[in-house]
Parts: structure tokens; sequence; C-alpha cells
């Protein structure tokens, strides 16, 4: 049985490297109308309960909120980090496969399981040094990542990266 909530990748810690020479960038909060106030607090109420993030006083550098709208009506956050640290990463790059080579790779099986991560990218923690770059300045105030975020650069490939070691040493597996 699984439990409620979202879950944690055990053993694994993203990092983001910054290039030499890069500081942060602090951005102010953008307005939030108040139609949408409420489904955004709750989804930072929901995101510090599941520790996905924590407020904070103060921090160098934050990026402005940025509301998604899912088709749910329910709202996803996202750091705006294309004006702040993503232009100052040095971006991590890892093979995505396609899925015809998934297909391939997998024809003649007959006994199939797939497994659909919920927000994937917060259920791997974020080292602490890395959790400085990635606060997000709402309405409500300053809010760090603990787990790594939608929105930025690395993002794709930190986390294939991790859906590829997790089943290593079992037969014909394939992760997408």
């Amino acid at each position: 049985m699984f439990k409620s909530g979202l879950g944690t990748i055990k053993g694994i810690t993203a990092k983001l490297e910054l290039k030499d020479g890069a500081k942060g960038k602090f951005c102010k909060a953008r307005p939030v109308p108040y139609a949408f106030q409420e489904s955004v607090e709750a989804e930072y109420d929901r995101l510090e309960a599941e520790g996905i993030v924590e407020k904070v006083e103060f921090s160098d550098c934050a990026t402005s909120m940025v509301r998604v709208p899912k088709a749910s009506g329910a709202t996803r956050s996202c750091g705006d980090y294309a004006m702040t640290v993503n232009s100052k990463l040095n971006v991590q790059h890892y093979p995505i496969p396609l899925p015809e080579d998934v297909v391939v790779k997998l024809r003649g099986d007959q006994r199939f399981t797939k497994l659909d991560l919920t927000n994937a990218y917060q259920q791997l923690p974020l080292d602490p040094m890395s959790q400085s770059y990635v606060t997000i300045n709402t309405h409500r105030g300053l809010y760090r990542y603990k787990r790594l975020p939608f929105g930025i650069a690395s993002s794709p490939a930190i986390c294939q990266r991790t859906m590829d070691i997790i089943p290593q040493g079992l037969d014909i597996v394939a992760s997408i």
C-alpha cells in the first residue's frame, strides 16, 4: 500500500552548479490577481506541509513566482528562473530516450508496469547549497525550495538521470 502525499527519492540529491563568478539576483514579487490568490495560497500551504518549500525571512537571491493553472483548477507554482538562475547555471545535459526506442527495447515482453510519478522533480531532494538559488518571491513572502523545482533548466536532465539510476541492475527496464 502506498502512503498518500508526495514521496521522496532516497539516496540521490540534485545539485545545481553555477558558472564561475555568477551572482544571484533578487526580483520583487509579482502581484497575484485576487481571483487566484486562494489557489496560490493553497498551493504554498501544500508545498510547505509536504516539505517541498520552507518559508524564509531573507535571501540574497529570489525569483518571481509564476502561477501556472492546471486543468483541475488548481495552481502549479513555478519560479521565473529565466530571469535569475537559469542564465547563470552550468546546465547539465542528459539524453532523454525517444518513445520509439523504449518500444523497441520492450518488444516481445508480456508484462508491463507503468509508473507515473506525480510532481517527479519535487520528489528529488536538493542539496543545501543549491537551495539558496531557488528562493521564490511571492505575495506571501519568500519560500525556498528544498526539492528540485519546476522551471530550472537542468531539472529535466537531473530527473531523467535519476530515473535511469534507480532501476539499474534490473533487466528490461526503460524510463522516459
